[in-house]
């Protein structure tokens, strides 16, 4: 999807960039739409630093492999 929110003009070799107002404006109304939305349903975004609690639970109920070898990716 294109906001428009960069509009470019080529001048020889050179490309010249500028903010397009009207795709800051749709982009703005866009994300504002999504917002809404996402409070209707009350749905959330969490971001987990370290082990998923998703895998803990796993090997709580015996379904991970322990013998895996776990990469720290931080």
């Amino acid at each position: 999807m294109e906001l428009g929110i960069v509009s470019v003009r080529k001048d020889g070799k050179w490309m010249h960039y500028a903010i397009n107002i009207n795709g800051c404006d749709y982009a703005k109304t866009l994300l504002s739409q999504i917002t809404k939305a996402l409070e209707k349903h009350h749905l959330t975004t969490v971001n987990v630093k370290g082990k998923s609690y998703r895998i803990r639970e796993k090997k709580k109920a015996g379904f991970y492999d322990v013998t895996k070898q776990e990469t720290n990716t931080d």
